[in-house]
């Protein structure tokens, strides 16, 4: 009685081991493999990313087109294939374990709509540059004509008196003359350069009756002679009681009454 017992006990340990013997991959995984061609001409693609939808199991076609993925946990899935300048394709499967299923893909070309992109550049006129360049470097006041714009002036005194120090004095005509104040000096005008040559105005006239501020396209003040660039600082004419760089809106020619 307890040697047929022991008979049957070793046949169960026996299937048991033969059952433990197999491997699980090929129970539980399956593979699957397939081919990506273009639709319209049939060409193999590659770099075509393959994806098991809802898994992080993904890889790429080859330049042939060809695809292979391995140790699939047997189930249902949606396989979902993208390539730029096609349409994604989705394709259910049903893989068993033990099994390769084959998924052969053709995809359609797809137009690719991409966001409108809009470039503004601001060009500086030439005769601005040095302008724009010394503007940068902030040694004096600058007076761009967004900035006239926003000011509403009716002269170019109307724009001047925005800057510290300046004084204005009646002037015969068309307004009043601009002048600071230095120790010693009872009158002291500044000088005035238009679009970068000398324009000398005397002490008893107006920058206004040459000059309108429609005409003006920018503005540079130098109020010490310290900050005043060299190209504006000539001995020819007196710079020590400030300089007034005005450009016009017509470019290099003098835009004078």
């Amino acid at each position: 009685m307890r040697e047929g017992r022991a008979g049957v006990f070793c046949c169960v340990v026996v299937a048991a081991a033969s059952l433990y013997s197999i491997p699980a991959s090929a129970q539980e995984t399956g593979t699957i493999t397939g081919t990506v061609t273009a639709g319209d001409t049939n060409k193999p693609l590659d770099r075509v990313r393959v994806r098991l939808l809802g898994t992080t199991i993904e890889t790429e076609s080859l330049e042939d087109g060809r695809f292979r993925i391995t140790g699939v946990p047997a189930g249902r899935y949606d396989v979902e294939l993208r390539l730029l300048g096609y349409a994604v394709k989705i394709h259910k499967i049903d893989l068993a374990g033990g099994t390769t299923l084959l998924v052969p893909v053709a995809l359609v070309s797809a137009t690719v709509s991409l966001d409108t992109v809009s470039v503004t550049a601001t060009l500086i006129p030439p005769h601005l540059r040095g302008f724009e360049e010394r503007r940068q470097r902030g040694q004096g006041r600058f007076f761009t004509r967004a900035a006239i714009d926003k000011m509403h002036a009716r002269s170019v005194t109307d724009i001047l008196r925005r800057v510290p120090g300046f004084q204005f004095q009646p002037a015969k005509m068309d307004g009043s003359s601009v002048q600071t104040g230095r120790t010693g000096v009872r009158v002291c005008p500044v000088m005035y350069y238009i679009n970068g040559s000398p324009f000398p105005v005397t002490a008893d006239q107006s920058i206004n009756s040459f000059l309108d501020s429609d005409g003006v396209e920018a503005i540079e003040v130098y109020s010490g002679s310290s900050s005043i660039p060299s190209q504006f600082n000539s001995t020819m004419y007196s710079s020590r009681c400030g300089v007034v760089v005005i450009w016009t809106r017509i470019g290099m020619d003098r835009s004078v009454k």
